[in-house]
Parts: structure tokens; C-alpha cells; sequence
């Protein structure tokens, strides 16, 4: 993210950088500001279509899309863990919200430093839009809550799509996210 890319300049870090998709390189603008601070890779953002990611691809660099992950809709300070009267401190847990059509938002809490990461309700799923992708843009499955068994499942999932064969989705719900729309 940006702040880690200003802190590891800072310590004069000479190793490879890869931006993650809170970069936000929405377009050409913005893929020059960051190619002229020397990153090595880029990840696209969630919100970017297939059209949309076209219009800002240049061949020489290297590129990732999330295909699959929770989507983060929220980082927070205001700490849910205190509120509920349960901050430790010193421990990261696991909390969920319930919205008014009861959908159960996820919510990471880091005690330590006192933030909160408020995840989409569905993980995002592009398992049917990913043969569209251009054979240049690596795939990346980003796992946050999922046990064991639950990855190994999404895994296999999505080793099977990519060779065509026939798999049973491993979760009930999912999203595309803004893939048929964008951001326009």
C-alpha cells in the first residue's frame, strides 16, 4: 500500500515492490506516477472492468488481478472490540456485523494496532470471467477467513476452471463485483 512503499523508501529498501490493489492505478496517470517510484509489479484494482484494465496495460510491466478474496469495504479505527467491551489488547479475533437485511460482515480486528478491517459479506469470484483475462495478468486467490479445508476446496476449484473441468462451486454466494460494470 502506500504507506508501506513510503516507509520501505524511507529505510532505503532495495529489494522488489509490488503495489496491492489499494493502490488504486485507475488509470495511465496514475500507473506513471507509480511506475516513476521504480515498483516491479502492479495489482489491479477491484473495481476496474475488463475494458478498463485494457486501457491502462503496457506490456512491460508485470500485472496481477484478485480472482478470488474477500473485499476489504472498510478499514476503521474505531475499534469494534472496545465497544463490545472485549479488547485484549495484545490479540487479534474475529467479529462479524449484521446489516438491516442480515447479511454477517466479517470484521478483522487488530488489537495491537487498534484497527479494524470490515470485509464484504460474499467473497468476490471472477471463476467465470477468468479465461477472459489476457494471458499477461498473473491470477491471485486471496485468502483472510477461510479455514483450512475451506481454502483447500477453493483451491481445487479453481485449479479445475482453469482447465476446464467441471467443479462444483465451494461456496454459496459470491460476487463479481464492479468486473461488468467498472467504475464509469
Amino acid at each position: 500500500n502506500m504507506e508501506g512503499f513510503a516507509w520501505l523508501s524511507s529505510i532505503g529498501f532495495k529489494g522488489k515492490l509490488c503495489s496491492d490493489a489499494s493502490v488504486y492505478i485507475w488509470n495511465r496517470e496514475a500507473l506513471s506516477f507509480w511506475a516513476d517510484r521504480h515498483l516491479d509489479g502492479y495489482c489491479l484494482p477491484y473495481e476496474l472492468n475488463h475494458r478498463e484494465q485494457e486501457a491502462i496495460w503496457i506490456p512491460e510491466y508485470a500485472w496481477e488481478k484478485i480472482v478470488y478474496g474477500r473485499i476489504p469495504m472498510m478499514v476503521t479505527a474505531g475499534c469494534i472490540a472496545k465497544t463490545t467491551g472485549s479488547c485484549g489488547h495484545a490479540t487479534a479475533d474475529a467479529f462479524s456485523l449484521r446489516d438491516r437485511y442480515q447479511k454477517v460482515f466479517p470484521v478483522y480486528t487488530d488489537c495491537i494496532h487498534c484497527y479494524n478491517i470490515i470485509y464484504n459479506c460474499v467473497p468476490l469470484s471472477l471463476h467465470a470471467t477468468m479465461c477472459k483475462l489476457p494471458a499477461h495478468i498473473d491470477r491471485r486467490l486471496d485468502f483472510t477467513l477461510e479455514d483450512k479445508k475451506q481454502t483447500l476446496a477453493v483451491l481445487n476449484f479453481y485449479r479445475d476452471t482453469a482447465a476446464g473441468r467441471p467443479a462444483a462451486i465451494p461456496y454459496a454466494e459470491y460476487t463479481t463485483g464492479h468486473e461488468k460494470r467498472g467504475v464509469e
